[in-house]
């Protein structure tokens, strides 16, 4: 994987300084395997979840908002 950033310098964080790139190695794997995996230890109790119910319902909410939003083109109020 390639990362470009601008260092920790963040007064160098315009544009106009030049970023500094590297290369990172990221071990390649798919991704719904791994959910799958995670979601079966946590099943059988040998893991946490990652997120709370409460995150998951919050998501849903937000997805919900922007399918009625651009079904409609008018703005929607997430309330919690």
């Amino acid at each position: 994987m390639l990362l470009s950033r601008h260092g920790t310098d963040p007064q160098k964080a315009e544009w106009q300084f030049p970023l500094i790139t590297e290369h990172i190695h990221v071990k390649s794997r798919d991704p719904l395997v791994a959910q799958l995996k995670h979601f079966f230890k946590v099943v059988k109790g040998m893991k946490e979840p990652r997120t709370s119910g409460e995150d998951a319902t919050r998501t849903l909410a937000v997805a919900q908002a922007i399918l009625k939003s651009g079904a409609s083109g008018d703005p929607v109020d997430l309330l919690y």
